[in-house]
């Protein structure tokens, strides 16, 4: 199944939902938009890394071939059926998930590569030949840049690097793939870090306030013994706040000083600092 080309806007819908749960602080809410996060993460990550594993072989023990452009598409033109097979072999040789496929086989993180590298959202493609394996032939088709696009033209030759090892996954030798392939990396760096935000795997250390408290209620616990101390206090921000907390320390009576701690941003959730501060 195929959409349209405005398929690359999911990401964005995907980040206001996921500002909408950080601002309504919903767990459970952050917890499911960070998993799709997590998806949407994964994509580009492989994507990237591919993409760079294949550069390095190709730099590392490539060779450079003939070849011959069968085929061109501009970014804005109609495919022809022949020009549309093109599309499809080059969209077989890739990590697939069908639905999030555009129309004219770009996933979101190459929109947003390209978008990153040239500026624009359109794409251009070439279609080329060359000699590969045992007197065989390998057909390939590039998304390449407008300018490499304007350079060549059907029937002309042109070199083709590819690695001795994968003689199947070629490119044009003036279209290096380091930049898109960082890139894409990038993205999927981004939306992890993010993913994992909203999932509570980067949770800070809690961080703690400690004011002056006064006693103000002290009653036995009958189960299990101890005092239940009723104290108030003002937090930094100068609410008045009273908590109830159950402590062991025996002749503590209203009117007694103690101390009480809270979590940061949360002052209505206090708690006795310690035993010491309730000597009498």
């Amino acid at each position: 199944m195929e959409l349209t080309s405005w398929l690359y806007a999911i990401p964005l819908v995907v980040l206001f939902a996921g500002l909408f749960a950080l601002m309504t602080g919903n767990q459970r809410e952050k917890r499911s938009i960070g998993l799709v996060f997590a998806f949407f993460a994964a994509l580009p990550l492989w994507d990237g890394t591919v993409t760079l594993a294949r550069e390095r072989g190709r730099w590392q023990h490539g060779r450079v071939a003939p070849a011959v452009l069968v085929g061109k598409v501009a970014a804005d033109a109609d495919e022809k059926p022949q020009e549309r097979s093109y599309r499809n072999r080059y969209a077989r040789r890739r990590l697939l998930v069908d639905f999030l496929l555009t129309s004219d086989g770009y996933r979101f993180d190459d929109y947003l590569s390209r978008m990153l590298l040239t500026g624009s959202l359109n794409g251009w493609r070439v279609h080329y030949r060359y000699a590969c394996g045992s007197g065989g032939f390998c057909e390939q088709t590039d998304f390449v840049t407008r300018e490499v696009w304007a350079d060549v033209r059907v029937g002309q030759p042109v070199n083709v690097r590819f690695a001795t090892t994968i003689s199947g996954r070629g490119r044009l030798d003036q279209h290096r793939q380091w930049p898109t392939g960082l890139i894409k990396v990038g993205i999927g760096g981004v939306l992890a870090l993010f993913a994992g935000y909203l999932t509570g795997r980067f949770k800070r250390r809690q961080e703690f306030v400690t004011v002056p408290a006064v006693v103000t209620s002290v009653e036995p616990v009958t189960t299990g013994g101890g005092w239940r101390i009723g104290f108030a206090y003002f937090s930094r921000s100068g609410v008045s706040c009273e908590s109830v907390d159950v402590v062991y320390v025996p002749g503590i009576k209203p009117g007694d000083n103690c101390t009480a701690t809270y979590p940061h941003g949360q002052p209505l959730l206090g708690s006795l600092r310690s035993g010491s501060d309730l000597e009498p």
